[in-house]
């Protein structure tokens, strides 16, 4: 190949020469009248190897070190950020694809519930089926379209939730805890729905209110008497002694635990009684009831900001008396009692003062309040 090289090389000089020494020739003639022979200054015109001429070299150059390492690394470069490019639109559109098959599959399942639910009555199954299928509807739609196909997803659930369950109360008269559950859902939902369009989280508590007042219109009695037994399961829990399970320290600590637990959870229970007895008494006329949960709800209120100011003491209290009962001389602990017995004669006191008479009140006739001691915060 070098030798090739050469020979085109010199093949091209040899013209280039030729040429040179033509024109040479054409400058050098001159009139028939002054001269009529030629003259040439320079006779090695046609020589490759001439004075000043650059001759190229052909021998092969040195190899670059590491060049086949330098050129894998552009193509795994180059092939990454291809690789990059592709993936990222194909998972773009897997992803749209995946949320439409979601939305689909539970399109279908949604249908199939609410048929049954239309047909055949409310139960928890086809209840629970459609619940499940209109999660998945709106989260697929979601994916696939973003947030305003969500919302529409989550409406169409909310009135697959609401038809066959104001059907079954219209035709049966009687609204079953199914149907005033789906009625709750669909009432959420709804809110849901405003809340995905405004990108605000309070329609969505708005909804969830209105939903809970309606089941306390309608199925009140039934909520209390739930919350009822779950009151006296907890405080089975709070009242036993732990450290005859698990030993004087860390039953202490759950002991301290469960009676700063103890203290929220009364609070929350005063509430949400206070609450159901409060929208079963308007909505049934028993405005006495109304007053009561009014009350309740007050106390419970204040106990629970009581509950909150007392936790760092409810939580180390019997480690407090277990230190006064243990490291304190005895002839400190008359001392120390007495103290207690004063703190607990100035929290009597101070309970009395914080409990007021109200006279009875009547409205049109109808007692509101038979009258009484009134007391929104025990310490």
């Amino acid at each position: 190949m070098k030798q090739n090289a050469e020979a085109l090389y010199d093949q091209a000089d040899g013209i280039d020469a030729v040429g040179n020494a033509a024109k040479k020739a054409k400058k050098a003639l001159a009139g028939f009248d002054e001269i009529n022979r030629l003259s040439f200054t320079d006779t090695s015109a046609g020589g490759a190897g001439a004075a000043g001429t650059v001759v190229p070299d052909f021998s092969e150059p040195e190899p670059v070190e590491n060049l086949d390492e330098i050129l894998d690394f552009v193509k795994q470069v180059g092939l990454a950020l291809a690789t990059w490019k592709i993936s990222g639109l194909f998972l773009n559109d897997m992803g749209k694809a995946a949320g439409l098959g979601i939305a689909v599959g539970s399109a279908f399942g949604l249908a199939t519930d609410f048929i049954d639910a239309f047909n055949n009555g409310i139960d928890w199954n086809n209840l629970g089926g459609m619940i499940a299928n209109i999660i998945g509807l709106t989260i697929g739609l979601g994916i696939a379209f973003g947030a305003p196909a969500a919302a529409v997803g989550l409406l169409i659930g909310a009135f697959a939730l609401l038809i066959p369950a104001v059907k079954e109360w219209i035709e049966t008269g009687e609204l079953s805890n199914e149907g005033c559950a789906a009625i709750v859902l669909a009432i959420t939902a709804i809110g849901g729905v405003i809340a995905l369009l405004t990108g605000s989280w309070i329609p969505l508590a708005i909804g969830a209110i209105v939903g809970f007042v309606f089941a306390c219109a309608t199925k009140g009695d039934e909520i209390q008497a739930a919350l009822e037994k779950l009151d006296e399961w907890l405080q089975g829990v709070f009242a036993r002694d732990w450290k005859e399970v698990f030993g004087p320290v860390l039953g202490g600590i759950l002991n301290g635990f469960f009676d700063m637990v103890k203290s929220f959870w009364d609070s929350i229970y005063k509430i949400l009684s206070g609450f159901i007895d409060f929208v079963r008494g308007v909505f049934t006329g028993d405005w006495e009831r109304a007053f009561n949960g009014l009350i309740s709800i007050l106390q419970g209120i204040f106990d629970g900001l009581f509950a909150k100011l007392t936790a760092p003491f409810r939580l180390f209290k019997d480690w407090i008396y277990d230190l006064a009962r243990n490291f304190f001389p005895d002839t400190w602990k008359a001392g120390i009692n007495a103290a207690i017995g004063a703190v607990n004669t100035f929290i009597s006191w101070l309970n009395d003062k914080l409990s007021f008479d109200i006279p009875p009140l009547e409205i049109a006739g109808q007692t509101i309040f038979k009258g009484g001691s009134v007391r929104l915060v025990k310490i």
